[in-house]
């Protein structure tokens, strides 16, 4: 194993969800209250979802987890809230089960 300090341009990326192509990680930002799709392999990186609080009441994690039949995004804040994002229609979220 080789462990990498700062692999992301996000500063300060907390929780961790892998998307399903094995291609993109998805973190938090604290401070910008943001969620960003990170792609290792380019070093390219969006934000995905804004509009959150930032700072104490910012995002602490992120995960992929079940929303009915489909997938969704979950991010946990500082403050201890739970918020569930869901994509628009045809993002698939299925999250990765095993690495490759």
């Amino acid at each position: 194993m080789v462990v990498r300090p700062v692999w992301s341009p996000v500063p300060r990326a907390e929780g961790l969800a892998l998307s399903p192509d094995h291609r993109a990680v998805c973190t938090d930002d604290l401070l910008t209250g943001a969620i960003y799709r990170f792609d290792p392999a380019t070093g390219r990186s969006c934000a995905i979802v804004t509009g959150l609080s930032g700072g104490w009441t910012g995002p602490s994690s992120v995960r992929i987890a079940p929303d009915g039949n489909r997938w969704a995004l979950y991010v946990t804040g500082f403050d201890g809230t739970l918020r569930r994002v869901r994509p628009p229609a045809g993002v698939n979220l299925k999250p990765v089960v095993g690495v490759r």
